[in-house]
Parts: structure tokens; C-alpha cells; sequence
């Protein structure tokens, strides 16, 4: 991240509030995203998702080794500044990671919620976007 680009700092921040209220603190059903989503002005889509604010959030993907996940996708600057963004967003709510390591352009951060491991993923998304994911394998 280039210093002082306080639009980039915004991004990181924004994206990773969003994906901490409608995703993390959601697990494991993602059931209340759509709530929340609602309160933050994005509008259902017929796929499923909810869109506004330059983000999309997506509470219902079904992996394919098995878990559900929720993933938002949107304008999220340099993901290890995301990812530290993300950490004190959750550390805010008393979450804390037992673990967060960046390869290359990507981050994986580990942590316990309600007992059971988790993991989040911080990637890049169609060169321009950064996607974060969360699941419980």
C-alpha cells in the first residue's frame, strides 16, 4: 500500500468490516448476512447475493470438500494490509487468530469460533478485487 492513500486505507477497512459482521460473526449459518446486508444498503440478487457499496457478498456458497462458506468480493487494497484490517476488526469483538500467514499475494488467517477450527481466506479476484472467504472444514 502506497502511504497516505487514504482511499486504499478505506477499502481495507471497509471490506473487512463488512466481511467480519456478515460473515464471521455469522458462523456457522450465515443465516443473519442477509440482515445485515440489508442494513448496510446492499440489494438481493436473483443469484443469491446482495450488492452495494462496490462490494458482493455471498452467504450461501457450498464447497466442494463439503463445508458452506460466506465470501465477499469487492475493492480491498493490498491484502495483507486487508488482513490486518480483518484481525483488528475481530480482536474489536474479543476474536483473536490463533495464526495469519501471507504467501505470495495471499493470506490464511486460522482461529477458533464456537470450538471449532476455522479459516478465512484473503485472495486476489480477477486481478482488481479482493475476495474473502470464510469456513469451518
Amino acid at each position: 500500500m502506497l502511504a497516505g492513500s487514504a482511499a486504499a486505507v478505506a477499502d481495507e477497512v471497509a471490506i473487512s468490516e463488512l466481511f467480519a459482521e456478515a460473515c464471521v460473526y455469522t458462523l456457522p449459518s450465515f443465516e443473519e448476512a442477509a440482515s445485515i446486508a440489508a442494513e448496510r444498503g446492499m440489494l438481493p440478487q436473483t443469484d443469491g447475493t446482495f450488492k452495494g457499496n462496490g462490494f458482493t457478498l455471498n452467504p450461501a456458497v457450498k464447497l466442494t470438500s463439503g463445508p458452506s462458506a460466506c465470501i465477499v468480493f469487492g475493492k480491498g487494497g493490498d491484502h495483507g494490509e486487508v488482513a490486518n484490517a480483518l484481525l483488528k476488526t475481530m480482536a474489536d469483538r474479543g476474536l483473536t487468530a490463533e495464526s495469519a500467514v501471507k504467501k505470495g499475494t495471499y493470506v490464511t488467517v486460522k482461529l477458533m469460533v464456537d470450538g471449532r477450527e476455522t479459516e478465512i481466506k484473503i485472495l486476489p479476484f480477477v486481478n482488481i478485487l479482493t475476495s474473502l472467504t470464510i469456513f469451518q472444514p
